[in-house]
Order: structure tokens, then C-alpha cells, then sequence
């Protein structure tokens, strides 16, 4: 079985410090950024046997404005890749999972 931990909130930090001001935004956003870090820990600290890997970050976006509005999430100098749906599920839906879904 596989899972995805992803960290953030819906808005990024620059949409946070407007709504809440620059320090109490910033403080939002990267305590939310840094969300993964407790399941993490627990696996390390308790030796849990598992596949567990920090590689990628998944948000939606659905229209040219949404992947635009998710630039400013990133941490800077990191890369924004579009994937196309396709693409995407194999790494979430296994083939047998999905043909008894389909039909």
C-alpha cells in the first residue's frame, strides 16, 4: 500500500502574509511547509519498516491560472513541472485498482 504526505496550505505564503499580515503569514507558512516532518520523525524514531521517501510535492490545477497561482508556494529556486493526469496514475493508482474501479 502507498501514500502521499504533502505539506502547505490552500493559499502560499504571499497569499498568507496579505491575509494575515508578514509575520503571522510567514509563521503559517512554514509551519505548514514543514508538516511532513512529524510523520517522518515518527517513522524514524520508531524504526517503522516501511517505503517512506521524501520526493515530491503534488498539487492540483485545473485551469493556466490555478498553476500560475502555485509558483509563489514553492521554495525559491524550486522547479514548477506540470504533469499531465496521465502521468500521474500509475504513481497513485495501481492497474488492478483501477480496471475494478472502471467497470
Amino acid at each position: 500500500m502507498a501514500g502521499k504526505v504533502n505539506p502547505g496550505l490552500k493559499d502560499g505564503p504571499s497569499a498568507l502574509a496579505a491575509r494575515f499580515g508578514v509575520d503571522l503569514g510567514g509563521r503559517m507558512a512554514r509551519l505548514s511547509g514543514a508538516g511532513c516532518d512529524p510523520v517522518f520523525d515518527l517513522i524514524e524514531r520508531h524504526a517503522i519498516r516501511c517505503d517512506a521517501r521524501r520526493l515530491e510535492w503534488i498539487r492540483a490545477a485545473h485551469t493556466p491560472k490555478a498553476l500560475a497561482s502555485l509558483k509563489p508556494m514553492l521554495p525559491s529556486g524550486a522547479p514548477l513541472v506540470p504533469l499531465r493526469w496521465v502521468s500521474l496514475r500509475p504513481r497513485s493508482i495501481s492497474s488492478s485498482r483501477a480496471t475494478r474501479s472502471s467497470g
